[in-house]
């Protein structure tokens, strides 16, 4: 059984993992307080000087403590700390690091917490428990103060919070840089920033859409018009012209139910041309006269030769 002042001795139920300072550090204290060491961590013991007949006693308790606090810190934040010279060197520079007493991050995460407890099914008691656990350590981040001036900055921090709470997921990063300011900008100031970035975002989106309207105008299918107007010519690559022809063999006319050509094409409906220059067949219009459904017909056209792709895609990929 260890004795009260076994240097091995643990003085936590659970280590310092980092994440779990206040209630460490509470636990610690009242610890140390029973024991009469609390004096030092927080410096009212002092150091006698080196040459006092004292000293022996105080460096030997001391080094007591400085046990006790790094056995109940895991054993990889510990090995950060075995070097200092004192208990209170080792104290501080914990709180320092892990102590969060200015973290408003933390503040804002219980807080949001708390607003989104619920019982559930658990037993109540174990509902209280954790309920007053972050009551607790929200008091030890904002422990009471007739302070005006206090009082009026954890309003102004509130508003903050409250307006931060109800951004949308794409705000998270503007959020936490927001939160690790030091010290945390005013309600409006942070409405600004809000604003500023919300006006980037849609600039950004639109260069975006820009782009992208841009990219598609330069498709593979470059066309190009002739002479006479609904003669379209479109550059393929040799493996594509060939898909193409494949596709055009799927084209059916809807008056003499013939394949390889449309209604508009027919020869049977508008009279086969004339192979003399400067000559048309009848009802065929005028070079530059626009035929109204020649979009229509290059639209069709287009859906063919993109089926007639992914259909010999389709058929390449299931014979490899």
């Amino acid at each position: 059984m260890m004795k009260e002042s076994d240097p091995a001795l643990k003085i936590t139920t659970s280590p310092l993992n980092g994440s779990n300072y206040m209630v460490w550090a509470k636990s610690a204290s009242l610890y140390l307080c029973g024991k009469s060491k609390l004096g030092y961590i927080n410096g009212k013991i002092k150091a006698p000087h080196k040459d006092d007949p004292g000293y022996e006693d105080w460096e030997a308790n001391d080094r007591i403590v400085m046990s006790w606090l790094l056995n109940s810190i895991e054993p990889a934040i510990a090995e950060s700390f075995l070097f200092l010279d004192s208990a209170k060197e080792i104290w501080e520079s914990l709180a320092e690091i892990y102590g969060e007493r200015q973290n408003l991050a933390r503040v804002y995460q219980l807080q949001q917490e708390i607003a989104k407890l619920t019982k559930g099914d658990r037993p109540f008691h174990l509902y209280l428990s954790s309920l007053k656990a972050m009551w607790d350590e929200l008091a030890q981040h904002r422990p009471l103060n007739p302070d005006l001036e206090v009082i009026k900055q954890r309003a102004e921090e509130d508003k903050v919070f409250k307006l931060l709470a109800g951004l949308n997921q794409e705000f998270d990063n503007l959020r936490s840089q927001i939160l690790m300011m030091q010290p945390l900008p005013s309600f409006n100031s942070v409405c600004s920033i809000i604003h500023r970035e919300e006006t980037r975002r849609k600039v950004m989106t639109n260069e975006t859409d820009v782009k992208e309207e841009q990219a598609s105008t330069q498709v593979a299918f470059q066309i190009r018009t002739e002479t006479p107007v609904n003669k379209v010519k479109i550059a393929f690559s040799a493996e594509n012209k060939n898909r193409y022809e494949r596709g055009r063999v799927q084209m059916i006319c809807s008056f003499c139910k013939k394949v390889g050509h449309t209604r508009d094409r027919c020869w049977h409906l508008h009279g086969r041309p004339s192979r003399g220059r400067g000559q048309r067949a009848p009802n065929q219009r005028a070079p530059n006269q626009p035929r109204e459904d020649s979009m229509a017909e290059l639209t069709k056209l287009l859906q063919q030769v993109t089926r007639s792709n992914l259909a010999v895609n389709t058929e390449q990929k299931q014979t490899q």
